[in-house]
C-alpha cells in the first residue's frame, strides 16, 4: 500500500510503468478475494487481462497490497487461431460485459480476419462494436449473423468461469 511495485521486469516497469495498476489496487481494496479485470491494453503485456489478488495479514487481517498477474491475450488466443482462423471460420471470444477477450495477431494473414468486421482505421484492428453488441445479444447454441462478407453461422458457446463467451462464425457455404 505504500506504493512499491515489484515487477518480473522491474526495469522495464519503472520506465514504462503500467497506468491500470491503482484502478486494480482500488478495486481490490474493495473485493475479499481473487478477481479478474476486464482485457485492458497493457504497456507491459499488450492486450491482457489482470489475475488479481488481495494480499493481507495473516495476523490482523489488514491489507498489504495486491498480487497482479498479466496474462497476454495474444498469446492465449494465438493457438485457438492458428485452428479456428480460415477463409470460412473464424471466432470471437468476448465477456458477459460486452468486451473483446481474443486479441488481433498479427502472425496470421489478413485473409484471416475477413469474415467478421473489424476497425482497421487502428491498430492492431478491433471488432467493430456493434457487431460485438450484435454476437453479445444472440442465444446459446446456433444462429444466423451479417458478417463483413455475407451470412455466417454463428455456434455461441455458455459462459464460461471467467465470464467468457466463445462463439465460431462460419460461412453459409461452408455447410
Amino acid at each position: 500500500e505504500d506504493g512499491t511495485i515489484l515487477s518480473n521486469s522491474q526495469t522495464t516497469f519503472e520506465i514504462i510503468g503500467n497506468p491500470q495498476i491503482p484502478t486494480l489496487l482500488m478495486k481490490a481494496k474493495q473485493t475479499y478475494g481473487m478477481f479478474i479485470s476486464e482485457p485492458y491494453q497493457s504497456p507491459m503485456s499488450g492486450k491482457t487481462v489482470a489475475f488479481v489478488l488481495p494480499i493481507q495479514s495473516s495476523a490482523t487481517k489488514s491489507f498489504k497490497g495486491i498480487a497482479v498477474v498479466e496474462i497476454d491475450l495474444v498469446q492465449l488466443t494465438s493457438l485457438i487461431a492458428q485452428f479456428m482462423n480460415t477463409k470460412n471460420q473464424t471466432f470471437a471470444i468476448i465477456t458477459n460485459k460486452r468486451n473483446v477477450v481474443h486479441a488481433f495477431d498479427a502472425g496470421l494473414p489478413l485473409s484471416s480476419y475477413q469474415l467478421i468486421p473489424y476497425n482497421t482505421t487502428v491498430f492492431p484492428p478491433e471488432l467493430n462494436t456493434g457487431f460485438v453488441d450484435q454476437i453479445s445479444e444472440l442465444p446459446l447454441g446456433a444462429s444466423e449473423i451479417q458478417g463483413a462478407k455475407g451470412d455466417l453461422v454463428v455456434v455461441k458457446s455458455g459462459m464460461n468461469k471467467l465470464g467468457w463467451y466463445f462463439v465460431a462464425f462460419y460461412e453459409n457455404s461452408f455447410f
